[in-house]
């Protein structure tokens, strides 16, 4: 695994986190489409459209649970990748690191924040990445 594989994890468990978000927004409209149980009278006794409601429920809280525990790993990444960054001994390698893979902002982003020309910052960031990664090379690729 290279240095910014294994930095981009952070944007990539974010990304995921989203997208279990929609998905959990998504079966929350369902909810609507199937109608409120119980309301009205019913000439016959059927447990089909409450049953569907539940199960529902059910699927909403067990993404609500998996975003959950995604969201301690992602916050349990961000914590370790930051004190590794942050043990970098160049400031500016730092903050283009940290602006890049844990606040994920766009090189556009990163440039008006830092004043500088987004193909020196390229320059930077590979010179940043190497360090990066001769600091934690074993740590990167322990987790492979």
């Amino acid at each position: 695994m290279t240095a910014k594989e294994y930095l981009n994890q952070i944007r990539e468990k974010d990304a995921a986190i989203n997208r279990m978000i929609r998905q959990k927004e998504n079966l929350k409209g369902m909810l609507y489409t199937i109608g409120s149980p119980g309301t009205g009278e019913k000439v016959q006794t059927s447990k089909s459209g409450s049953s569907r409601y539940e199960e529902l429920f059910a699927k909403i809280s067990e993404k609500e649970d998996e975003i959950n525990n995604k969201i301690d790993d992602l916050v349990g990444l961000k914590i370790r990748i930051c004190e590794q960054i942050n043990e970098l001994p160049d400031d500016v390698h730092i903050s283009v690191l940290y602006e890049r893979y844990v606040e994920l902002k766009s090189w556009n982003q990163i440039s008006d924040d830092m004043n500088y020309n987004v193909r020196y910052l390229f320059h930077i960031h590979g010179a940043a990445l190497n360090e990066f990664y001769q600091m934690y090379e074993q740590e990167i690729n322990a987790d492979v």
